[in-house]
């Protein structure tokens, strides 16, 4: 198992943000990769489908705001 921190591309200001949470995954990625590309053809696991669903702050514009593309949240290993 591994942790994984996930990143989430943001529609306010064009950039990824680290949305604040990590989750600990058995098949995760050996690098950053999206939800959608990493899940093709296999089922989201829960704990990584329960975090997808918190909004994130912009730290740019601080304005909240919900990815909902998989294509553009990421799970990123971590080192801890």
């Amino acid at each position: 198992m591994s942790r994984y921190a996930i990143h989430v591309h943001c529609d306010e200001c064009s950039t990824p943000h680290y949305a604040g949470v990590s989750v600990v995954l058995n098949d995760g990625p050996t690098e950053k990769a999206s939800v959608a590309s990493h899940y093709a053809g296999k089922s989201v696991p829960p704990v990584l489908a329960l975090m997808l669903r918190n909004p994130v702050k912009c730290p740019k514009t601080g304005k909240h705001f919900q990815q909902t593309d998989s294509n553009l949240i990421y799970i990123v290993p971590t080192l801890g």
